[in-house]
C-alpha cells in the first residue's frame, strides 16, 4: 500500500498556495484543478502523512484564507513562506521561485 506524501499547489501567478496530503499527489491536483478557475501547479511532494500535514497547519494557525488555502503575497505570504520554509528546513526560494 502506498504512503500518503505532502503536497504544496499553487497557481501559476504563485498568489495561493495548498498544502495537503494524498496517495496520489498528481491525480488530487487534476482533481484539484477541474473545480478552480486558476492554472494551477504542482510545488513540490514530499514523504510524509496527516503527522507533517498536521503540524504545518498548526504551524501555519491564523494565516488561512480559505480551508488549507494560503496567501503567497503580502505580509501573510512571506510570513507563510517564512514558516512554512522552517518547518521544511529549505530556503524559501527552493520552491517559490
Amino acid at each position: 500500500m502506498k504512503a500518503q506524501e505532502l503536497y504544496l499547489i499553487s497557481d501559476e501567478a504563485h498568489k495561493y498556495l495548498k498544502i495537503g496530503i494524498s496517495k496520489q499527489p498528481h491525480a488530487r491536483l487534476k482533481f484539484i484543478q477541474a473545480h478552480c478557475p486558476l492554472k494551477l501547479k504542482m510545488l513540490m511532494v514530499i514523504p510524509g502523512g496527516r503527522r507533517l500535514e498536521y503540524g504545518i497547519h498548526i504551524r501555519l494557525s491564523g494565516l488561512s484564507i480559505h480551508g488549507e488555502w494560503y496567501p503567497l503575497e503580502g505580509e501573510k505570504g512571506i510570513e507563510v513562506k517564512t514558516r512554512l520554509a522552517d518547518v521544511l528546513k529549505k530556503k524559501t526560494d527552493d520552491f517559490f521561485v
